[in-house]
């Protein structure tokens, strides 16, 4: 029963992130102090000037050699501040390159995962069966369709002209009849011809 209240949590916290948050404590840290510096400078000026008001310029003096001493601190205090935020900043900035090269790493094993997944020789074996498969269906479509093709479109309107010459009537025993007639019919084909192609 013991064993169940001993257990310790296994901590996902990795080293880095130990180091890290050191860092920003420190940081933290100085801040504070800075805060207090700055209360204790704020005191030590108001107590000289109360002390010289008082005629005891010695000990205002001595005041004003702590507010130096004070300062003296902070500014090195300050100085410690500006190193740990660098170091932090820098800590940051090469986690998010690490982070970024690794995202590129990963891009490119899926990259080539995928190019080898599909050769050159492969992809163009594809492209030609489709192209193929393509044309195929193209001419079983117009088959199917009876759409025509220009050498068939000719046959059609070679025999569409003989079939319009056989119905055509004898022909005429007077001259002026008969220019009358060809002028007729020509315009008769020529009207069957365009509406065919009309239809078309």
């Amino acid at each position: 029963m013991g064993g169940v209240f001993s257990k310790k949590k296994e901590s996902n916290v990795t080293e880095l992130q130990r180091n890290i948050l050191q860092l920003k404590l420190g940081r933290d840290q100085c801040k504070r102090r800075i805060k207090a510096y700055n209360n204790q400078l704020d005191q030590h000026k108001q107590m000289a000037k109360e002390l010289l008001k008082n005629g005891r310029k010695d000990r205002a003096l001595l005041m004003l050699k702590r507010k130096k001493f004070v300062e003296t601190q902070m500014a090195r205090v300050d100085g410690q501040l500006d190193k740990l935020e660098q170091v932090i900043a820098d800590v940051e900035h090469a986690q998010m390159n690490n982070m970024v090269l690794s995202s590129l790493e990963k891009g490119r094993d899926a990259l080539t995962e995928i190019n080898n997944a599909y050769p050159v020789e492969l992809a163009q074996k594809i492209l030609e069966d489709s192209e193929e498969a393509a044309e195929y269906q193209q001419e079983i479509t117009e088959m199917l369709t009876g759409q025509l093709n220009d050498v068939d479109m000719e046959d059609v309107e070679k025999e569409f002209d003989e079939l319009v010459l056989m119905e055509l009537p004898d022909a005429p025993e007077t001259e002026f009849e008969e220019v009358k007639e060809k002028a007729g019919i020509k315009k008769k084909v020529a009207e069957k011809r365009t509406a065919v192609a009309l239809e078309a």
